[in-house]
């Protein structure tokens, strides 16, 4: 407990991932549900979410590799550094999958109740 995390590295990577986030969820705030994504919107979120997806990669890399805990955390496990990308590849994975599940129950709930034919929500197509 006693082991002092070094954050110099990773902050950086960190408020990229935060920012790069609210500005996407800032840019979709104004959009009612059945709006279209324009193509500059489109090209905005795209920007924004390699930005976001890249830096969260980093960060979690330099989590692991440059600081006291990651140190560890990879000395108690005997990993070597491809083990280390390994394993921040599939938390990223994991973010995106639980964004994705997030947005589909937007999608359904808003969806479900109207003609499902018809009807369209900006995250099926903002998110796909």
């Amino acid at each position: 407990m006693g082991e002092k995390l070094n954050t110099k590295g990773c902050v950086f990577s960190l408020l990229y991932s935060v920012g790069s986030f609210a500005l996407a969820c800032a840019s979709l705030s104004t959009l009612n549900p059945s709006d279209r994504i324009t193509v500059q919107k489109g090209a905005l979120l795209i920007s924004l979410g390699f930005v976001y997806f890249v830096a969260l990669t980093e960060f979690l890399n330099k989590l692991l590799l440059r600081t006291t805990i990651g140190h560890s955390f990879v000395k108690r496990y005997r990993l070597r550094v491809s083990d280390v990308l390994d394993i921040t590849n599939k938390l990223v994975s994991a973010v995106q999958a639980a964004f994705s599940c997030i947005a589909g129950l937007f999608v359904c709930r808003w969806s479900c109740p109207r003609n499902f034919l018809h009807a369209s929500h900006f995250l099926s197509e903002s998110y796909a």
